[in-house]
């Protein structure tokens, strides 16, 4: 039997979630930061946020050290920054990180590894138990630039040299742990790949890449945007057949789990060729 694969400070074991509600707490804090982001990807639902900067209901760093040590009081294990865009280029993120792990909150964050991070940026985050969400879209730098809309070749590059940073760095950080009987694999990085019909050739070589170096691939297709808001059904429904085959072939060869196959022939993907400005 597998083990039950858990992203550090993300996913706990069900038995967590249930005492933190009977002791009407909370098990994790999600905090956005501000809506700054050195990409443009072409599917991003917070495109049109970008570069607003500080809104007028932003919190100030001292507000938000205030809701870490509230969250705490009542039971939070995690600090989970998700980003309205890239997050390491919120002038409060490392403070807020720091703050986090001084009070014994582990810190999740997804980043795309080209905004304000390098390889001693990254030993300061695993060093601060921060487990990362690596944006993992492609290997391909024209890929890369036309659809991520990154700002010329050094984007790519800085990309491909702090993913090689996180994994040296974060090397043999999995642990395997037991939890009421239940065996868990605890991973502190992930991979997300948002799948499309430019980059599906992509997933076997993705998948390859992460099951090379343990970490668990979670792949999902643009949210329903633009094009596909206006054509819902035919969004549901494009390219399942040629990307079901291709899942199988992955689930059979063991580069992803069931969970993820199902998920894809379930979801497919969206085609963003036509809108490209």
């Amino acid at each position: 039997m597998k083990d039950t694969i858990l992203f550090r400070g993300y996913h706990y074991p069900m038995s967590a979630y249930r005492e933190n509600q009977e002791a009407e707490g909370i098990t994790q804090l999600s905090l956005d930061t501000k809506p700054i982001c050195n990409l443009k990807c072409t599917w991003c639902y917070n495109g049109h946020l970008n570069g607003e900067g500080v809104s007028k209901d932003s919190l100030t760093i001292k507000e938000k050290k205030e809701l870490l040590r509230q969250a705490r009081e009542i039971g939070a294990k995690s600090l989970v920054i998700p980003g309205t865009g890239e997050p390491t280029l919120d002038p409060d993120f490392y403070k807020l990180v720091e703050a986090a792990y001084e009070i014994g909150l582990t810190t999740v964050v997804y980043t795309n590894f080209t905004g304000n991070i390098d390889a001693d940026k990254i030993k300061n985050l695993h060093d601060l138990d921060v487990s990362i969400g690596a944006k993992l879209d492609t290997f391909d730098k024209e890929y890369f630039q036309r659809w991520l809309r990154s700002n010329g070749k050094e984007s790519f590059k800085k990309f491909r040299r702090n993913l090689d940073s996180l994994l040296e760095i974060y090397s043999g950080s999995t642990k395997i742990k037991e939890i009421s009987g239940q065996q868990y694999s605890i991973h502190r990085v992930i991979a997300n790949m948002v799948l499309t019909h430019e980059n599906k050739e992509e997933l076997e070589q993705i998948a390859g890449f992460c099951k090379q170096d343990n970490l668990p691939l979670f792949v999902r297709p643009v949210k329903p945007v633009k094009w596909a808001m206006t054509n819902l059904s035919d969004w549901k429904m494009l390219g399942k057949k040629p990307l079901a085959a291709i899942s199988q072939k992955l689930l059979a060869s063991c580069h992803i789990s069931e969970t993820v196959h199902q998920l894809i022939c379930a979801l497919g993907y969206s085609h963003y060729g036509q809108e490209q400005e």
